[in-house]
């Protein structure tokens, strides 16, 4: 019989987040997701999109509003998540060279395979959607997904 625990469930404990993802930096992990963060928010509050009769036209916040350009030098956290990615990928090297000590070349296109896969589906989701919405007649839209 499995023992049941008494503790409320909520957030992991620290032990608890460890056995899965082994000595992870964990401030180094909420660097790289609060950069990322921001910069999608930061993307997705300057697009504005309009529609007028059949034609759907896109804009910009910050061509529309200059005055809310000085706020870009508030969001210039890419260097910031570049650095925690190459802290990220400085550790997880030292940490698979202690264990079964792979070369340079089995690491790096071990890396590489991990991060292009999403790439792949990605860019096979947008080339699908193009196929239908130019097979259905959907120019403006077909543009839109294009740029």
């Amino acid at each position: 019989m499995t023992p049941v625990s008494t503790r409320p469930r909520g957030l992991p404990t620290p032990r608890e987040l460890a056995a899965p993802t082994g000595d992870r930096d964990r401030y180094i992990d909420l660097i790289r997701i609060v950069s990322l963060l921001v910069v999608v928010a930061g993307h997705s509050i300057m697009l504005t999109v309009d529609t007028a009769g059949d034609s759907i036209l896109l804009g910009n916040t910050l061509g529309e509003i200059p005055a809310l350009q000085p706020a870009t030098w508030l969001l210039q956290v890419l260097p910031l998540f570049f650095f925690a990615g190459a802290a990220a990928s400085t550790h997880t090297w030292r940490s698979r060279a202690a264990t079964d000590a792979p070369s340079a070349g089995q690491w790096l296109f071990g890396r590489a395979q991990r991060l292009l896969r999403p790439v792949v589906w990605y860019l096979s989701a947008v080339v699908a959607t193009l196929v239908v919405l130019g097979v259905t007649g959907h120019d403006a839209a077909v543009d839109v997904v294009a740029r």
